[in-house]
């Protein structure tokens, strides 16, 4: 290579001011410059993991919102099965109704101490029923159907020729029941509030 040529000289001539335009820009903007850039990346990496967390929390939050929606419908459910109103008064329209309507006759329907049990309360009652087999099986399946929860239980059954009632001689029963009834409600400080979404 000829140093004396002078192409070789302009070459070398811009090299080196490249060079130098290179160096002086490194180390005047870049580098002045490097800090906030280093700031920069590290506030875009931060943001960026922000939107991640954000996106995850928005995804579990329609995952949420549709658990609540599920449950808000299951927890009607059970509530028209354990209202929160009261009841009691319903229940011996309806005990009394079903009695009518299968030609039976409530002799006794005594309240019995209610009970607490969790978040509901028990409320009980003793009945005195005069009907017939047939007519005793429709009554129960009357009972069945009532939109809120009734259960019979300690059912004890005497027949018209075991007893000395004129009454359900006379009346064409062929037996008389005791049994006891029981339905339930929520109890007021278990009540929840249904928040809209």
């Amino acid at each position: 290579m000829d140093f004396k040529d002078p192409k070789t000289q302009k070459w070398m001539l811009g090299a080196l001011v490249a060079c130098l335009a290179v160096y002086f820009w490194h180390a005047k903007v870049y580098k002045a410059n490097q800090e906030q850039l280093s700031t920069g990346y590290a506030r875009y990496e931060t943001l960026q993991t922000e939107l991640k967390n954000v996106e995850m929390k928005f995804r579990s939050l329609d995952a949420l919102k549709r658990e609540y929606q599920d449950l808000t419908q299951k927890y009607r459910a059970a509530s028209m099965l354990l209202p929160e109103e009261d009841e009691l008064a319903p229940l011996l329209e309806k005990v009394h109704g079903a009695a009518l309507e299968t030609s039976s006759r409530v002799a006794s329907f005594e309240p019995q101490p209610s009970v607490s049990e969790g978040f509901y309360d028990r409320y009980d009652f003793k009945m005195v029923l005069h009907t017939t087999y047939h007519d005793f099986g429709d009554f129960l399946a009357r009972i069945s159907n009532l939109p809120f929860i009734v259960n019979i239980g300690e059912v004890h059954m005497i027949t018209v020729s075991e007893q000395d009632n004129p009454i359900t001689k006379n009346a064409g029963f062929t037996m008389t029941v005791t049994m006891n009834i029981s339905t339930y409600q929520v109890k007021e400080s278990e009540r929840i509030v249904l928040a809209g979404l």
